[in-house]
């Protein structure tokens, strides 16, 4: 796992002037820290795991990060992480679908979720059996995802991220548009429309 530093370009102006900026490794087999991104004056360095950085002038105040959330959502919107976001969408699209597809997948997932959720919910807040062919219908859908999920033939985007970051992510997504139709468009639809 890489190590974020950042630091401070250092410029002395004048026409003595020198500018200071991070020292990357010279050694040709070992692979290169990489620039990410200025946020507040600081900037970013992403250092591979076992890259060992060469010394680093006093001046440009070069420190190792503990990154917070806010920080990884910042960075992930630097130049290196678009450029490779833009490639595996555009890897995504050649080898699986475009945006419309993925859309189509997305509601049949839904659908399926949906029709499956209303389904149990139904039974047991009314104590109402379930259809027995119904039953047996749900039963072989689920049974087929959960041994694929099983085996690791269907693999979840919690078997290479954090689930409990990923799900606090998604809420705090949720919640910002929840937010903003509640203070920008909620208000006008309210005024507007009867």
């Amino acid at each position: 796992m890489p190590t974020l530093y950042k630091f401070q370009r250092y410029i002395e102006t004048g026409p003595n002037g020198v500018t200071l900026d991070f020292r990357n490794v010279q050694d040709d087999t070992a692979t290169p820290a990489t620039l990410l991104a200025e946020i507040d004056g600081w900037r970013y360095v992403s250092v591979p795991d076992a890259t060992v950085m060469p010394d680093q002038p006093d001046e440009i105040s070069w420190q190792a990060v503990t990154p917070t959330p806010e920080l990884i959502d910042q960075l992930k919107r630097c130049q290196p992480v678009n450029v490779a976001k833009h490639a595996v969408r555009q890897r995504i699209e050649l080898e699986v679908g475009d945006l419309h597809d993925l859309v189509a997948d997305s509601m049949r997932l839904c659908e399926f979720a949906i029709a499956l959720s209303v389904r149990v919910s139904h039974e047991v807040l009314t104590s109402e059996p379930m259809d027995a062919t119904l039953r047996e219908a749900y039963t072989a859908r689920v049974t087929t995802v959960k041994d694929a999920m099983d085996s690791g033939d269907l693999v979840v985007r919690s078997d290479i991220e954090d689930p409990t970051t990923m799900m606090s992510r998604l809420m705090e997504r949720y919640t910002t548009i929840t937010r903003l139709i509640a203070d920008h468009y909620q208000p006008t639809i309210d005024e507007l429309l009867p």
